[in-house]
């Protein structure tokens, strides 16, 4: 899973909004409280602060450990925000959107699948979490489980063409081959500079699953 996945243009606008209260309180102990200087040292700790209650903060420093690779710090910073933001559920949303992918990379799939789940439960309009939820289904070959929440996120959203693209291949995967093409025929409609379907296609059509295909021609 891409660590670009990790939605920090949407957390911060999040954040901006609902926790405005708290950027406006009192800095965390031993944090500058002017010119952003408590966001830059505790992006520069070793390691997430127990003591550090300022979710703004801890977020930032969740996602910085994300991008560093330092996952169980990543983990404990985010688990810290969500324990000091009880009553902000769209913020917490987000979180578990990137605990899901910290436990994805970390091999803790159940986990990322509790996490998951709960964001889907909170908000099921929520395309990229039901998308994700689906990806994360098919990749441990709960394909029956997974495919449904593919058309449930293209219905939220149909015309994203990496959607659909990640639907195409779970469906090439599942080894319903005829759907798989049309997937890829839809990103092709809606990116048609995109070389991906192209390329897939290409791979389908002369591989030996497609051989003797009469179902549907490669033209």
């Amino acid at each position: 899973m891409s660590s670009r996945n990790h939605r920090r243009v949407l957390l911060k606008a999040l954040l901006l909004v609902l926790l405005l209260p708290f950027a406006q309180g009192a800095p965390p102990k031993g944090k500058a409280s002017k010119g952003g200087e408590g966001k830059v040292a505790a992006a520069k700790a070793a390691s997430c602060d127990p003591k550090e209650k300022n979710p703004q903060v801890l977020v930032t420093l969740g996602s910085d450990f994300f991008e560093a690779n330092q996952l169980e710090e990543a983990e404990k910073c985010y688990l810290l925000a969500m324990k000091h933001l009880k009553g902000n559920v769209n913020v917490q949303t987000v979180i578990r959107f990137n605990l899901a992918t910290v436990y994805t990379n970390m091999g803790r799939h159940e986990e990322a699948l509790k996490a998951l789940r709960k964001c889907v439960e909170a908000d099921p309009k929520d395309a990229p979490s039901v998308l994700q939820l689906g990806r994360l289904l098919c990749d441990m070959k709960q394909f029956e489980e997974g495919l449904p929440y593919f058309k449930q996120a293209i219905g939220l959203d149909p015309n994203d063409p990496n959607a659909w693209m990640s639907y195409g291949l779970k469906l090439q995967q599942a080894g319903r081959l005829t759907d798989s093409v049309e997937a890829y025929a839809k990103v092709s409609a809606l990116s048609p500079s995109d070389p991906r379907p192209h390329v897939q296609l290409a791979v389908l059509f002369c591989s030996k699953d497609w051989k003797g295909r009469t179902d549907l021609s490669p033209a």
